[in-house]
């Protein structure tokens, strides 16, 4: 199984998916920008060491819009008329990831079935994240 991770890089405070990772100098890559994808623009790559950003790993579920689903992100569920918001975050007590909020399941593999939506992160724009 491949291990995906996004960074909050501390500095920028942004959110990006990692294009590499040096473990022997302790050292992440990432665009500076969202056009990585884009082939017509050009995009900066940024270096950081481990100390200046937060990882956040992917959990492998999908929301309704195709979009992989990490630690830290924030998501909207609803089933059945039900409905509620939680954030991603591993239980190191349980090994799995969990929906941290007051929601009826802990468990995320629970709402595999559900109507998922990232309606953000515990980063970029939030208050939740203080340095």
């Amino acid at each position: 199984m491949l291990v995906k991770f996004k960074v909050f890089d501390k500095q920028l405070k942004i959110v990006r998916e990692v294009k590499n990772i040096d473990y022997e100098n302790s050292e992440i890559l990432f665009y500076s920008d969202n056009n990585a994808e884009k082939k017509d623009r050009c995009s900066l790559d940024v270096f950081r060491g481990f100390d200046d950003v937060i990882f956040m790993m992917s959990t492998g579920l999908i929301d309704k819009d195709g979009a992989e689903i990490f630690e830290g992100d924030i998501c909207y569920w609803e089933k059945s008329g039900f409905r509620g918001i939680f954030t991603v975050s591993f239980g190191t007590e349980s090994l799995k990831w969990i929906a941290d909020s007051n929601c009826k399941f802990n468990n995320l593999g629970d709402y595999k079935d559900y109507y998922l939506k990232i309606i953000g992160n515990v980063y970029e724009g939030s208050q939740l994240y203080q340095e």
